[in-house]
């Protein structure tokens, strides 16, 4: 967020938290944004046709009904705005077996990602970038190496390995060798011109005006 502020002109941003402790922490950081209480039924509390940017990192395989928020990121979009969206694309474990919990319980497959924004109404801007090979990075990290992680050349060095591997890219990765693929995409999604979205918004349970 910062960096977006960085760029200079007039933003206006709004943020949609659950936890109350965060939303106190924005408020104090960010004191001209606007703070709003996230909604169990995943509803945006965010005007339609309003925003020309959602930003959402790790933020959808916490939701149960991620398809919903996906079409809630459209409703607000205005057309041809933009959704930069981060996830993880694999669960560490199978649960049709016993097991403990791992670091990653749920991930959102890249191509089930693409599906559901794609009924919301919402493209790929360009090819979704994998990232985050998590062989790489524990590898790095027991060699004491923790911080090159933060480095330009870890970074392109990431990005090389996880397109090279991204054809073992799995849901459950059950073996060591399917830990070598990407663990994340970055997608930017866009909002058609030719999708006007809905002239309704749900704000704290009732309709207002888009």
């Amino acid at each position: 967020m910062d960096n977006i502020l960085s760029l200079g002109g007039r933003w206006r941003i709004i943020f949609v938290e659950a936890s109350a402790n965060f939303r106190a922490a924005l408020s104090s950081r960010y004191p001209a944004a606007i703070i709003r209480g996230a909604q169990e039924s995943g509803v945006l509390a965010v005007e339609s046709m309003s925003v020309d940017l959602v930003v959402a990192l790790s933020v959808l395989r916490h939701i149960p009904n991620v398809s919903f928020v996906l079409s809630e990121f459209a409703r607000v979009l205005r057309p041809g705005g933009f959704a930069v969206v981060r996830e993880p694309c694999s669960s560490m474990g199978d649960r049709s077996a016993p097991r403990s919990a791992t670091p990653n319980e749920r991930g959102i497959p890249m191509r089930w990602l693409l599906n559901a924004a794609g009924r919301a109404g919402l493209e790929p801007a360009r090819p979704p970038l994998p990232i985050l090979v998590y062989a790489l990075s524990l590898t790095i990290r027991r060699m004491g190496l923790g911080w090159m992680l933060n480095t330009t050349a870890y970074y392109w060095t990431d990005v090389a390995i996880s397109w090279t591997s991204k054809f073992n890219d799995d849901y459950f990765r059950n073996s060591l060798w399917k830990k070598f693929a990407p663990s994340a995409y970055f997608y930017v999604l866009s909002k058609s011109h030719a999708r006007g979205g809905e002239a309704t918004a749900h704000i704290d349970g009732s309709k207002v005006s888009g």
